[in-house]
């Protein structure tokens, strides 16, 4: 049996234990599907939706990334000369630039925060300083089981994209030296 959501008037919801005010919200059903659950903002209901959940948990809209736990911005984390870490909660993706001339070591560790259940990430990963290796101190499930060699001459890029499971796993998947090409 579908479940059915009365339409409610809110003048605030929680986001990230953030109160949000700022103007009328609403939430009721979709008028097409009374098994998904509509948020919005506005005095026209049904217009403005920032998100929809169906019965089974599934969140779309342009809101969705802060209600799963990652904002949909990305973030630069800048050049990174020690050990670093990423924290998804400033962007669901990230880039940083690891090493460069002033280093002598060739490895990083990168660490993680801020994971969230059922997320996808991606980390957009440039090298400084040749034979650079990073390392993560987190296990990561790699397809085959092997961490892929990334790569690791000066001007490289790799991005790497993780995904979670409501079980705390990361699931990693590297794609390698990407460059421009016209066409």
């Amino acid at each position: 049996m579908p479940k059915k959501f009365a339409t409610q008037r809110v003048s605030a919801f929680f986001v990230n234990n953030t109160s949000t005010s700022a103007g009328s919200y609403y939430i009721t059903s979709d008028q097409n599907d009374s098994n998904k659950l509509k948020i919005g903002h506005g005095n026209d209901i049904g217009k403005n939706v920032a998100l929809t959940i169906d019965t089974n948990g599934l969140i779309s809209g342009s809101f969705a990334g802060v209600f799963k736990g990652a904002s949909s911005e990305g973030f630069d984390n800048g050049i990174k000369v020690t050990d670093f870490t990423i924290d998804w909660s400033k962007g669901s993706t990230q880039y940083v630039t690891v090493g460069d001339a002033s280093m002598s070591a060739a490895t990083l560790t990168a660490s993680f925060l801020s994971f969230s259940p059922w997320t996808d990430y991606q980390l957009i990963y440039d090298i400084g300083l040749n034979n650079m290796e990073i390392y993560f101190n987190k296990s990561i499930y790699w397809p085959g089981g092997i961490r892929p060699s990334l790569s690791n001459a000066v001007g490289a890029r790799d991005i790497l994209t993780f995904t979670t499971d409501g079980d705390s796993n990361v699931y990693g998947v590297a794609q390698f030296n990407f460059s421009a090409s016209v066409g």
